[in-house]
C-alpha cells in the first residue's frame, strides 16, 4: 500500500509538474492579430471615373469597398479616406467637380484643400465618349486626326484639374494612374463594323490588343507630356514634380504578355471596368507607389491579409476548401502575393452572399418619417410623376430604413389608357437607355442570372439590394408576356394595360447608421445617415445629411452618377 501512495504521489507531482510546464510555455499567436505598429493619420481623397468609383466591376456590388482599389487602399493603411470619382466622368467633368463647393456631408472643395493625398483615374471617357470603332478603323490606317483632337482638349481639361487642385491644396500628394488595356480578340471594344473595315486594312482579332495599344498610349502621353513639361527645379536644385504616376498600365500588360488566362479574369464582360482581380491588381500597383513615396502604413500587408482571409471564408466557406488558400496568403511577402493566393483559391467557385456582416453603429431611438418634398433627376423634377401625400424616408429604432416613392395614381391612368389605344408602351425608346450595354453589369448586379430573365433579375436585385418596384404582381398573364418579350428581343414592351396594377411604386429597402462627420477644412460638423455599408469602414454610396429647416429635421442627398438631388423633412 505504501509502495503504491508513492507511485500516485509522484505521478501525481510528474502530473502537476507537466501542467505547470504547459501552462508556463507561451501559446503561439497569430501574427495577424499582433497590435499595429505606430503610423501616420492621413486623409485620402480619390477622384475621377468609374473606374475609381468602383460601381461598375466589382462583384457583387456589396462587395465595392472590400474589392474596389480605393478601399482596399483605404482600409489597409489605416486612412481617413472619401471617393468622389462618378462613373462616366470625363476630363471636363472633373475639371468643374474640383471646382465645385461642398454640399453638406459631401464635400468637395474642403477635402481637395485638407487632402495629405489626392488619387486621379481620368481620361478613358473622353476617348469612350466618341466613336472609339471609327477610331480604330482610322487608327488602322495610321490616322492619328480624331485621337490629336481629343487629346488636345483633355490636356487642357487636365492642366485646369491640376491647376485647381494646387490652389486649393499645394502641399497634398497627387497621384495619377496610367490607363491600362482591357483590349482582347473578342473585345466588345471593337464592334462588328469596325472589324470588318480593320480586317481590309490586314489586322485580324489577335491584332485589336496591339492596335488598342496605339490609342492607350495616346491618352497616356498626356500625362507623360504634362508631367515633363510642368517639372521645375526648386531652389536646392531638386526636381518637383506637379504629380505622381502610378504606372497601372505597364502592370496590367506584365499580366497579358505572361499568363493570359489570368489577364482574362481582370475585367467586366463591357470589355472596359476591372473586375475583383483588375482592381486588386491595381491595388497592387498603387501600394507600390505609396511604400515608395514613404506613404504606405507598416500595418499594411497585415491588415490586407485579413481583409482577404475574412473575406474568403465569409463569401466562399461552403464552396472551397479554404485551407491551402489562407496558407498561402498568410505565407506572402508582399500585396501581389497576397492577391495572387486569394485569386487563385476562390476561381471558378461561386460566392455565397447571404452570410454579409452584422451592421454596426448609432441609430435614431424612436421610428422616424420624413415626408419627400424634392426630387429631380438631370434636370427632371421627380415630383410631377410622384404622389408626395404616400412618398416617403423612413428609418426605425432597429437600424432599417424604407424609401417608398408612390407614383401618382392619375398618371398610371393615363399610361394605361395610352397603353390600351396604341401600339404598346416600349420603356427602351421611353428611356436614353441602351439596354444591351447594361447587360454585361447583370453578372456583377445579379450574380448567376440569366440576363435575358427580366424577373429573375427583378427577384434577385430585391433580395440582395432591397429594390423593388411595388404593385407588379409576377403571376399576372400580361406581365408574364412582358417578361417572354424582353427574353426574346430585348425590349421591355407593355403591350396590355393590365400588366400594370392598381398601384405602382418604387422601394428600397435596407440598413443604415448615423454618424458625425467633421469637416476637415472648417470644423464643421455633420449629422449624416449613412445607407446600406455593411463592408468596410469608408463612406457609402447612399448618404444623407441632416440639418434643421424651418424648426424640423431635413435630409438631403445627392448622386452625382445620375444627377440626382432629393430632399424630405420629418413630418408631424
Amino acid at each position: 500500500m505504501k509502495k503504491t501512495l508513492i507511485g500516485i504521489t509522484i505521478l501525481l507531482i510528474l502530473v502537476l509538474i507537466g501542467t505547470c510546464l504547459f501552462a508556463c510555455v507561451p501559446k503561439k499567436t497569430d501574427p495577424l492579430d499582433a497590435p499595429d505598429l505606430p503610423e501616420e493619420d492621413r486623409l485620402v481623397l480619390f477622384l475621377g471615373d468609374s473606374i475609381g468609383e468602383a460601381v461598375a466591376g466589382p462583384t457583387p456590388v456589396t462587395e465595392r469597398e472590400a474589392y474596389g482599389y480605393y478601399g482596399i487602399i483605404g482600409n489597409t493603411n489605416g486612412y481617413t479616406y472619401y471617393n468622389r470619382s462618378v462613373s462616366g466622368y470625363t476630363s471636363g467633368n472633373l475639371a468643374s467637380l474640383v471646382k465645385r463647393s461642398d454640399d453638406g456631408v459631401n464635400m468637395v472643395e474642403s477635402l481637395i484643400t485638407a487632402a495629405d493625398v489626392i488619387h486621379i483615374s481620368i481620361l478613358g471617357n473622353d476617348f469612350l465618349y466618341h466613336n472609339h470603332g471609327e477610331m480604330m478603323i482610322q487608327l488602322s490606317k495610321g490616322n492619328y486626326e480624331i485621337i490629336n483632337r481629343i487629346k488636345k482638349n483633355a490636356a487642357k481639361n487636365l492642366d485646369t484639374i491640376i491647376t485647381t487642385i494646387r490652389e486649393k491644396n499645394p502641399d497634398a500628394v497627387l497621384i495619377l494612374q496610367t490607363l491600362y488595356n482591357p483590349t482582347g480578340p473578342n473585345s466588345p471594344l471593337i464592334p462588328q463594323f469596325a472589324r470588318t473595315e480593320i480586317a481590309k486594312n490586314g489586322i485580324d482579332e489577335e491584332g485589336y490588343h496591339e492596335l488598342m495599344d496605339l490609342m492607350i498610349k495616346e491618352i497616356n502621353a498626356i500625362l507623360y507630356t504634362y508631367l515633363e513639361e510642368h517639372t521645375v527645379i526648386n531652389d536646392l536644385g531638386e526636381k518637383v514634380a506637379p504629380f505622381v504616376l502610378a504606372d497601372v498600365y505597364s502592370a496590367m500588360e506584365e499580366i497579358y504578355r505572361t499568363d493570359r488566362s489570368r489577364w482574362d479574369r481582370l475585367f467586366c464582360a463591357d470589355g472596359i471596368h476591372p473586375l475583383n482581380e483588375g482592381h486588386a491588381l491595381i491595388s497592387c500597383t498603387l501600394q507600390d507607389k505609396l511604400q515608395e513615396l514613404g506613404l504606405a502604413s507598416p500595418n499594411a500587408l497585415k491588415r490586407y491579409k485579413k481583409l482577404k482571409i475574412e473575406q474568403m471564408n465569409r463569401l466562399y466557406a461552403s464552396s472551397a476548401d479554404l485551407t491551402a488558400g489562407e496558407k498561402a496568403i498568410r505565407n506572402a511577402t508582399d500585396f501581389g502575393g497576397v492577391t495572387e493566393a486569394y485569386f487563385s483559391a476562390v476561381n471558378g467557385k461561386a460566392p455565397h452572399y447571404e452570410s454579409l456582416p452584422t451592421l454596426s453603429g448609432k441609430r435614431f431611438t424612436q421610428e422616424k418619417y420624413f415626408k419627400v418634398d424634392f426630387a429631380d433627376v438631370y434636370g427632371t423634377n421627380l415630383m410631377t410623376f410622384i404622389n408626395n401625400d404616400y412618398s416617403y424616408v423612413r428609418f426605425d429604432e432597429k437600424g432599417y430604413f424604407e424609401i417608398y416613392l408612390d407614383i401618382k395614381g392619375e398618371l398610371l391612368s393615363l399610361l394605361k389608357e395610352y397603353i390600351g389605344q396604341g401600339s404598346g408602351l416600349n420603356v427602351n425608346r421611353l428611356l436614353p437607355i441602351d439596354f444591351n450595354e447594361i447587360t454585361p453589369y447583370f453578372g456583377n448586379i445579379a450574380p448567376g442570372v440569366d440576363p435575358s430573365d427580366l424577373e429573375e433579375i427583378l427577384r434577385t436585385v430585391e433580395y440582395l439590394y432591397g429594390i423593388s418596384l411595388d404593385g407588379l404582381d409576377y403571376t399576372n398573364p400580361a406581365l408574364q408576356k412582358v417578361f417572354r418579350h424582353y427574353r426574346e428581343t430585348g425590349e421591355i414592351l407593355f403591350d396590355d394595360p393590365n400588366a400594370i396594377g392598381s398601384y405602382l411604386a418604387f422601394r428600397y429597402v435596407g440598413m443604415y447608421r448615423l454618424e458625425e462627420v467633421t469637416n476637415p477644412s472648417t470644423g464643421e460638423v455633420y449629422k449624416v445617415i449613412y445607407m446600406n455599408n455593411l463592408v468596410g469602414v469608408g463612406e457609402p454610396f447612399l448618404r444623407f445629411t441632416m440639418t434643421e429647416k424651418e424648426g424640423k429635421e431635413h435630409i438631403r442627398m445627392t448622386i452625382d452618377v445620375i444627377r440626382l438631388e432629393t430632399e424630405a423633412t420629418l413630418s408631424n
